[in-house]
């Protein structure tokens, strides 16, 4: 389930608020070290997000800021041994800001930033040490650099280039 609320400040900008539910399957997998299979139990996510949206210049340029929390149960982590397991309680916090404008009739510059906060709250007596940390894959950083060049209307080239800070392959960190 969704729940959004938005408001209209200007002609060009909105404003909005948004609370939804989420859901990941459990599962099994194939641990390939030791050639066993396990399985892992289904992950839930309640998030919150505010933000804002801005279109100008007749819709040539478009800028966008958008806070958000993240409140994980049963998240489904990496391991040390390379296996899924789930954690008891984890959140993660963000803020994301997007922006593009039009550099002429076929020219498209865009660009992001993303920045991130996340922290397991709780795990089970196996993976205590693992209270306090970050969640894997999870980088503070990542940004994004392109520009995009319409050859047509159906067809464009797009050049971009992408940045993600350092992260943990597994939550032990």
């Amino acid at each position: 389930p969704k729940l959004v609320l938005q408001y209209t400040l200007a002609d060009h900008t909105n404003l909005f608020a948004s609370a939804r539910q989420g859901y990941n399957a459990g599962g099994g997998a194939l641990n390939m070290i030791n050639n066993s299979y396990y399985y892992y139990d289904s992950e839930s996510v309640n998030t919150f997000e505010i933000g804002s949206r801005s279109v100008l210049q007749g819709g040539d340029t478009s800028i966008s800021a958008t806070l958000f929390y993240n409140d994980f149960k049963d998240y489904q982590a990496l391991n040390s041994a390379r296996t899924i397991t789930n954690i008891d309680k984890a959140h993660s916090i963000g803020l994301e800001l997007e922006a593009y404008t039009m550099l002429g009739q076929s020219w498209q510059l865009h660009s992001s930033v993303g920045l991130l906060q996340s922290k397991i709250d709780r795990a089970d007596l196996g993976f205590a040490k693992a209270i306090g940390n970050e969640l894997n894959s999870a980088p503070e950083f990542t940004a994004s650099l392109g520009v995009s060049y319409w050859l047509t209307e159906q067809w464009k080239v797009d050049v971009s280039s992408n940045y993600v800070g350092e992260f943990y392959g597994d939550l032990d960190n």
